[in-house]
């Protein structure tokens, strides 16, 4: 957990959370390479930021991180 202070002097209380990015890849030769990444591949949901509601006197709002996310990425340096 983690404690901050809210723009209103009010304590906040984030809870912990950990997230899992792999990634792997392949240089075939000296100019072409393949990779694959995954990040947040477990998909938790998790708080990427707490905030004051705006007028709405004592209410907080938040936004989500990011959700699961994978890839493959194709380099080709000339």
């Amino acid at each position: 957990t983690s404690s901050r202070v809210a723009t209103d002097g009010s304590p906040l209380t984030l809870a912990g959370y950990e997230l899992l990015n792999v990634s792997a890849g392949i240089r075939v030769d000296d100019r072409f390479e393949v990779s694959a990444f995954c990040r947040n591949c477990t998909d938790k949901t998790y708080n990427g930021l707490i905030f004051n509601s705006v007028f709405q006197g004592a209410s907080r709002d938040s936004f989500l991180g990011d959700p699961a996310e994978y890839g493959v990425s194709i380099r080709f340096d000339w």
